[in-house]
């Protein structure tokens, strides 16, 4: 009999997860606490999305041992480091570009974090320094693009656009939107 998922308890009681959960990104995973969600209560239903959301801001994730939360050494010390960079950017912008990236809601959200930034500087008279690079191109941006965020080939080609700038650290400085472990993040 083929295996259908992997069994594992949380808060005593018992939970099957998909065979293929283990290989994606913590954001793509069930979440054990809303395993029940259809059945609560909207007050219910809302608290238990707030509490999936204040996972995130713990020093670890629980159950994800290789997945930091916001608070942690690593992710605070990147933070601070990606701060740094772009003061010094601002400082001296010429011949800079600072690209955000992302897939899905990551993407979209480098997308709006770039036009506010760039409102920002436009209005202060100062170069617009900021650019995106969406998974699924700029359809996605407002609608879902699955079949492309997930195209293997497509993502070569964004890959390439950031290989880009990674190979020009002197020109650009990417920043990357999301939440997945180091293993997956080049």
């Amino acid at each position: 009999m083929a295996q259908l998922g992997v069994i594992f308890r949380y808060q005593g009681k018992q939970f099957q997860v998909a065979a293929c959960e283990p290989a994606l990104p913590v954001t793509e995973k069930s979440n054990p606490r809303t395993r029940d969600i259809d059945r609560a209560l909207p007050a219910q239903m809302v608290q238990l999305l707030q509490d999936c959301d204040a996972e995130i801001f713990q020093h670890q994730w629980k159950g994800e041992s290789s997945c930091p939360g916001i608070y942690s050494d690593s992710v605070v010390q990147t933070l601070v480091h990606v701060a740094k960079k772009v003061e010094d950017i601002l400082k001296d912008p010429e011949d800079s570009v600072i690209v955000m990236s992302g897939c899905g809601t990551s993407g979209r959200l480098a997308y709006l974090l770039v036009t506010f930034f760039n409102k920002l500087l436009k209005g202060l008279q100062r170069p617009q320094i900021f650019t995106y690079i969406i998974a699924g191109g700029d359809k996605a941006i407002l609608t879902s693009q699955e079949a492309p965020e997930d195209c293997p080939q497509l993502g070569v080609r964004r890959m390439e656009e950031l290989d880009f700038c990674m190979n020009n650290l002197h020109i650009f400085t990417p920043v990357l939107i999301g939440f997945n472990p180091v293993n997956m993040a080049r």
